[in-house]
């Protein structure tokens, strides 16, 4: 019986070594974080879409930000940040080109990219997502886009928009 009690110490043992130095890699691989990236934007997306019905254009891109955190629309900044981005604090810029403008025809929609990923880290950035989609720091060379009907999506490298 003793020598069955020190066979399971050895086992348990060599157990929790193996944990030790493992964990750390699984807590550092990037899983869900380009879902999270994803979700930030479709958040951006719906506050977004409640602007437009309430006031029948889209919010100015140089205060989209400030507009969606009046309580209304947006209960948390967190969803202008992409865990990927690790060097900036804001992630995403607004299509520049629908600043205050009405909304175009629904069937327009799925091509019309309102929000995507930017390396500015500028509190309310804008521009072209033509120009500005660079992908950020450690994320895998991937771009994050959200159209005005809602979908969002992470583009690999040489990839285009649909």
């Amino acid at each position: 019986m003793k020598g069955l009690g020190i066979a399971i110490a050895v086992v348990l043992g060599i157990g929790f070594v193996a944990l030790f130095l493992l964990a750390p890699v699984y807590w550092h691989t990037p899983g869900p974080r380009p879902a999270w990236c994803l979700s930030n934007l479709h958040s951006l997306v719906v506050a977004t879409s409640t602007y437009v019905v309430d006031y029948g254009q889209f919010p100015d891109a140089g205060r989209w930000m400030d507009e969606f955190m009046n309580g209304e629309y947006l209960t948390t900044s967190k969803v202008f940040h992409c865990p990927y981005d690790e060097a900036h604090k804001y992630s995403y810029a607004m299509n520049s080109a629908l600043s205050g403008v009405k909304p175009p025809d629904p069937k327009n929609l799925p091509h019309v990219i309102v929000f995507f990923s930017s390396d500015s880290g500028k509190r309310n950035a804008s521009g072209s997502p033509a120009t500005a989609c660079r992908p950020h720091k450690g994320e895998g060379d991937m771009c994050f886009v959200a159209y005005a009907d809602g979908d969002a999506e992470a583009l690999a490298p040489g990839r285009r928009p649909k």
